[in-house]
């Protein structure tokens, strides 16, 4: 288990693969803290190989609790995976403390997210493939970003360009 401590972006690497064939997390500081996670083995040098099989890759960024903004902002640059067999889910814990869980599978150009997660949890990405066909996979950027300006609730299916996906948001538990 890798572990890189940041402030106000904390990053936990948890990796667990039949082999060591996990991507690497690069992680930069030039313009605040942010990093980069490639699905390809070889990022930067090689990014059009495609990624191993029987992978069960974990990743947790971790918004620091004296963050300025709240939760992690992630820009997929491309997303292609096998379609509903390799994933990429993404789980984490809101402002209102509702657990919030999706996945991404399949082929689209790019996109972007703010995650609002509560301070100082985690936002745990997952990459999980099968042991057959493999793609080019994803190459995500990810940094500290300011809150959402709107809450999402309920449960959204995207079923768009080749993308699928569901998030679903739980209702907070009472105190």
């Amino acid at each position: 288990m890798k572990s890189l401590g940041l402030l106000p972006l904390f990053l936990v690497c948890l990796i667990g693969a039949s082999v060591d064939a996990c991507p690497t997390l690069y992680l930069q500081t030039l313009r605040g803290y942010e990093g980069v996670l490639s699905s390809n083995y070889g990022f930067p040098q090689r990014c059009n190989d495609q990624y191993a099989h029987n992978l069960n890759c974990r990743y947790e960024l971790v918004s620091g609790r004296n963050n300025p903004g709240r939760g992690v902002y992630i820009s997929f640059a491309y997303f292609n995976t096998e379609l509903s067999y390799d994933k990429v889910f993404i789980e984490y814990t809101n402002t209102q403390g509702r657990n919030v869980t999706g996945y991404f599978s399949g082929s689209v150009g790019g996109f972007s997210r703010v995650l609002d997660s509560q301070r100082g949890t985690p936002v745990r990405l997952i990459f999980i493939t099968d042991h057959s066909v493999s793609a080019y996979g994803f190459l995500v950027r990810f940094k500290v970003a300011p809150a959402m300006r709107f809450r999402l609730g309920g449960t959204f299916e995207v079923d768009q360009n080749g993308l699928e996906g569901t998030i679903r948001v739980d209702r907070a538990k009472r105190k």
